[in-house]
């Protein structure tokens, strides 16, 4: 059976099939060239190689690897013969395996950038970016994990030098009698020097790995967000969700926010009545973020988009999305309360009544 995605293309929704097309051709990529610059060695004849193919040692055999694995220089599918569950479509996932290098690094040597749709879904990708996760089958990548930095400390009412930080977040809207415990939640640091200087840091975690992050300035800014970069994140922002974690166990309702502070602000305080949210770090979808929100779904009884209220475009924007998540049995749409244009904005007694009142109608 074949699998379709919505597919925005900036004019409109294009349905495709999977294998179809997607975004940035593939299949250009000059595998041959790649591999000589990498110095890996594969073979172009002989009585194990199919026309049009090369073979190169099977990444994900572990250390029976040989010459298993046949690459399609035509359509950049992969294959292993020996074992059929070694196969896909997806350059960036057969990079970082091949390499040992992290996402960005694959994407960057494939010529593809972070608009990249990965044909294999997300979680083939995710699959094989964590030091020391196995496959029944094989040992996969070794992607050394990601550390933050010693300049990223925990925000404490103890240190004169985070006062900034803690009225930033009372500013915010956060009790001083609540802050410990949010930050100790969300895991959330003060960014007192470095390139980050002068931000909360926002990690993002999936399934208990730091992954990316991102910092949010506490003064007035031209960027109040600053992400990690592709080339140094484990998985770039924008290829997964922020608070991904409150996605993997069951609950009644999971709302999908735009940015990771509207993510945080609900989640604090919807969390003990059924409903966790999520932030997609900007108002459009990723492909991956797709994949995710629908391999998430069935943990709720619905999905439901909310997108700021500070313009028509805000509404727009989620029926669009709404669109490309057809496939999504649950999937729904809801508004804010009037006169809050965010997640952001709302007192913890507004978030709760707006929790109980969605809950109650299911």
């Amino acid at each position: 059976m074949e699998k379709y995605f919505a597919l925005d293309t900036g004019s409109g929704i294009h349905i495709k099939a999977q294998g179809q097309e997607w975004g940035q051709d593939v299949a250009n990529i000059n595998w041959k060239r790649v591999l000589d610059q990498k110095h890996i060695e594969y073979i172009e004849s002989g009585s194990g190689v199919a026309k049009g193919n090369i073979v190169v040692a099977c990444p994900f055999c572990g250390s029976d690897a040989w010459h298993y694995m046949g690459i399609n220089l035509t359509n950049g599918f992969w294959g292993c013969w020996r074992n059929a569950k070694h196969r896909g479509k997806s350059p960036v996932r057969l990079l970082v395996a091949l390499l040992k290098v992290s996402y960005g690094e694959a994407l960057s040597i494939a010529g593809l950038d972070e608009s990249f749709i990965d044909p294999d879904g997300y979680e083939a990708i995710k699959n094989n970016l964590f030091k020391g996760q196995e496959t029944k089958e094989a040992v996969v990548d070794e992607c050394l994990p990601l550390v933050m930095p010693a300049e990223f400390q925990e925000i404490t009412h103890d240190r004169v030098r985070h006062s900034r930080f803690l009225q930033y977040l009372e500013k915010r809207g956060f009790p001083k009698s609540h802050i410990a415990e949010l930050c100790r939640v969300f895991k959330l640091r003060a960014a007192v020097s470095g390139k980050f200087k002068d931000r909360i840091i926002m990690p993002y975690y999936m399934d208990g790995e730091l992954v990316t992050w991102t910092g949010r300035a506490i003064a007035e800014t031209h960027l109040r967000y600053m992400d990690l970069s592709i080339e140094d994140s484990v998985i770039p922002a924008k290829h997964t969700l922020y608070n991904y974690n409150a996605t993997r166990r069951n609950s009644k309702i999971l709302l999908v926010a735009e940015g990771p502070f509207d993510a945080v602000t609900c989640d604090f305080y919807s969390r003990d009545y059924g409903v966790r949210c999520v932030g997609l770090s900007t108002n459009s979808m990723t492909e991956d973020q797709t994949y995710m929100l629908e391999e998430v779904a069935g943990n709720f009884e619905q999905v439901l988009l909310v997108m700021d209220n500070a313009s028509s475009l805000g509404v727009v924007d989620s029926f669009r999305i709404k669109e490309k998540l057809a496939t999504i049995k649950n999937i729904g749409y809801t508004g804010l309360p009037r006169g809050y244009k965010d997640f952001g904005e709302m007192p913890e007694n507004a978030i709760v009544k707006f929790c109980k009142e969605i809950v109650n109608g299911l």
